[in-house]
């Protein structure tokens, strides 16, 4: 599971984690270092970031992307610029902890790649949602987060 970002970004995976983990699947996180020890108090595998989530968040940049939440626009550029600063290093921690998935789950903050990862490793990809502000805004714009559909060419 790739759990970049906040504990609001991480916990839900901890949560689904856990739940996987119960049914009898091997379980491992990559998520900031700042998250490795408490991850592990919950029964599951870390795999720790080089980012420092909480400074990026702390920074300017990171400051601009909160900010600037309901600008749509503005948000694209300061994710833009986020990701030309921590892009490559996310690349590759991701290709790292996802080497030996049998499957790999993403949310917004690493579909950028983590499809292509999936691809190369020729196993499938399950897209969550890391926050509730992704399912209430794709609710907004009509899309179900079920099927990445239309609601209406369903019901």
């Amino acid at each position: 599971m790739i759990a970049f970002g906040t504990r609001g970004d991480v916990q839900p995976a901890v949560a689904l984690g856990k739940e996987l983990k119960a049914k009898g699947h091997s379980v491992r996180i990559l998520a900031g270092a700042n998250f490795k020890d408490w991850i592990e108090r919950h029964g599951l595998e870390a795999f720790a970031s080089k980012i420092d989530i909480q400074s990026v968040m702390e920074s300017d940049l990171g400051r601009d992307w909160i900010e600037k939440g309901d600008n749509p626009l503005m948000q694209m550029r300061t994710i833009k610029r986020l990701t030309d600063q921590t892009g490559w290093q996310s690349m590759t921690d991701a290709w790292a902890a996802c080497r030996d998935a049998e499957v790999i789950f993403s949310s917004f903050t690493s579909d950028i790649y983590a499809l292509s990862i999936a691809e190369k490793l020729r196993v499938p990809i399950i897209r969550y949602a890391s926050s509730a502000c992704a399912l209430s805004n794709a609710k907004r714009r009509g899309h179900d987060e079920r099927t990445s559909a239309r609601p209406q060419e369903y019901h």
